[in-house]
């Protein structure tokens, strides 16, 4: 899935209000940024990824904190040192 469907998939969450996917369309959002190495980027997506199923009370993208989230970790491992 490239930026554009993601895009297509934002504006349909916006214009029906269905916000029950919109989690999971930021969470491929930053997948996809990860695969291109756009780290900052990625962590912005992926704060807004749990901001979002605290609102929501969704428990399956609920974390303890954000540096307890898988993706997290792969920031992490895939990220260059300072």
């Amino acid at each position: 899935m490239g930026p554009s469907r993601l895009d297509e998939a934002a504006q349909l969450i916006d214009t029906t209000q269905e916000r029950w996917a919109e989690p999971e369309m930021h969470r491929l959002r930053a997948e996809f940024l990860l695969s291109i190495s756009e780290y900052t980027a990625v962590e912005v997506s992926h704060r807004h990824v749990l901001s979002l199923a605290r609102r929501q009370n969704n428990k399956l993208w609920s974390f303890g904190s954000p540096s307890d989230s898988p993706i997290f970790g792969r920031i992490k491992a895939s990220a260059p040192s300072p």
